[in-house]
């Protein structure tokens, strides 16, 4: 109905959205539930608003100086609103935190392929 109106232009196959909804009982059926749509933005629009900080862990022994030398361009290359913070993890598992205060990023397709691929990165988006 209308509801579709409004919002057929965002439901196209491969848009990332962020869709805001809410799960409630239906009006003359309450043993029922409905899902009413409050808001459907573009993942892209949005993005920089709502993610804080991205956390990358990696094991100091499994991280090359190439594999550094590539995620300091990349985080060169494209700066932004995110902070950075790099936990680095030593043999006997203790962790130092790496936190950049001068140096934000924009978390873009092009970073988070690099980091998938490698194996030895685990990130957190937050």
């Amino acid at each position: 109905g209308q509801e579709w109106s409004r919002w057929q232009g965002h439901m196209i196959v491969g848009n990332s959205l962020l869709i805001h909804a809410r799960i409630s009982p239906r009006n003359f059926d309450p043993s029922r539930k409905e899902l009413r749509l409050g808001k459907i933005d573009f993942l892209s629009d949005v993005k920089d608003d709502i993610i804080q900080r991205l956390t990358i862990t990696v094991r100091a022994d499994d991280i090359s100086e190439s594999t550094a030398i590539s995620l300091t361009q990349i985080v060169q290359e494209n700066p932004g609103r995110t902070s950075l913070v790099i936990h680095l993890v030593d043999s006997d598992g203790e962790m130092v935190n790496l936190t950049s205060r001068a140096c934000h990023i924009s978390v873009n397709k092009h970073l988070l392929s690099f980091l998938n691929s490698q194996a030895d990165f685990y990130y957190t988006i937050s």
